[in-house]
């Protein structure tokens, strides 16, 4: 009986490992692709820069801010009542403008980030697609989604995909 049971599992060892030695698995780090291929790059520097005039546009409302309160103290000794509970109340308004138009600003950059990252990611599927069907590959999987806890790094495909990626921006 322990004899058979041997045998049968010798038997499905080797069965599985001819299916396994046919199949062509490969993992790709979609993260390194994002950061490292060029188009990635230019999307990120492209975002670097609206962050920077989005952070200099708050900037200078902030400061507009800070001077009108200023400006306020100063003359709120001079002011009658109703006039400084005015100005106070206008204040106020700009207060509650300025942190909306923040929270609308950084929605708007967010959502185009994600924009500008999904048509990338999108654009690197294509391409990882392409090259699986091409190349016979059986499975192909993302580094970081798919929990691979180890993988030996010749079954890493992801500087090939950014050479083929890199390669089809610039036609």
């Amino acid at each position: 009986m322990k004899r058979l049971f041997i045998l049968v599992v010798a038997g499905l060892f080797l069965a599985t490992s001819t299916v396994m030695a046919a199949n062509k698995i490969a993992y790709i780090d979609l993260q390194r692709i994002l950061t490292e291929s060029e188009e990635g790059k230019a999307g990120r520097q492209t975002m670097e820069k609206k962050a920077e005039q989005l952070k200099a546009k708050l900037q200078l409302e902030d400061k507009k801010l800070k001077d009108m309160k200023v400006e306020l103290e100063k003359q709120s000794v001079m002011l009658s009542p109703e006039k400084k509970a005015q100005k106070e109340r206008e204040f106020k308004r700009k207060v509650k403008e300025f942190q909306i138009l923040a929270q609308d600003s950084q929605q708007e950059f967010r959502q185009e980030d994600a924009a500008v990252s999904s048509r990338i990611i999108n654009e690197i599927l294509k391409v990882v697609q392409d090259m699986g069907k091409k190349e016979g590959y059986t499975l192909i999987l993302e580094k970081q989604e798919s929990h691979v806890l180890y993988a030996d790094q010749a079954i890493n495909i992801t500087d090939k995909v950014i050479g083929i990626y890199n390669a089809t921006k610039k036609k």
